[in-house]
């Protein structure tokens, strides 16, 4: 779903996707998640308000 999403340019409904999977089941996918996140973190080039607001809300979910 999160990959249909980024295709569809919709980047925060996947991290919100990805964010929910991530809380509910951290090992799903060997990590599958975290691992998409941070793809879509690059995509975006690593850094603005989107990214900033959830890389935040995946450390804290990880931590």
């Amino acid at each position: 779903m999160a990959a249909y999403q980024v295709l569809s340019g919709d980047n925060e409904a996947a991290l919100e996707n990805l964010l929910t999977l991530l809380k509910q089941d951290r090992q799903y996918g060997d990590d599958a998640a975290r691992k998409g996140m941070v793809a879509i973190f690059d995509l975006l080039g690593g850094s603005g308000e989107l990214v900033s607001r959830y890389r935040a809300k995946m450390l804290s979910s990880l931590y």
